[in-house]
């Protein structure tokens, strides 16, 4: 059997965690969902970006995974933004920080690009 490289344990990682954080909150329930959503997606976004190559013809190029590992990183930090700063968003609802809109905006094109490459 082949050993996983960097890359496959990450995405086990990921998987694994999102499986025990999902059965966590479904056992338990006890997170707000302004939290809850968006930290599984801060767990499972950025495999997209691990699983599903921009293009077939760039999958084994070493640049590509490089954007693909940033994709995911930024991804995950996004998401953990919302999920962090979840009851500041409900105090400023009116008057978001310029923060607040470019971490809207990233995530708006992140999940463009999750969609396209999906």
């Amino acid at each position: 059997m082949k050993r996983p490289g960097p890359r496959g344990i990450v995405v086990g990682a990921l998987s694994l965690g999102a499986v025990g954080y999902t059965l966590h909150a479904a056992g338990f329930g006890t997170i707000t969902p302004m939290v809850e959503r968006p930290l599984l997606l801060a767990l499972l976004f950025p495999l997209v970006f691990l699983t599903f190559p921009a293009a077939r013809r760039w999958s084994e190029r070493p640049w590509s995974r490089l954007i693909d590992g940033f994709l995911a990183a930024l991804s995950a930090a996004v998401f953990l933004y919302a999920a962090l700063n979840a009851e500041d968003f409900l105090d400023r609802t009116t008057d978001p920080t310029r923060l607040d809109y470019v971490m809207g905006g990233i995530a708006v094109l992140l999940v463009l690009e999750g969609c396209r490459r999906t």
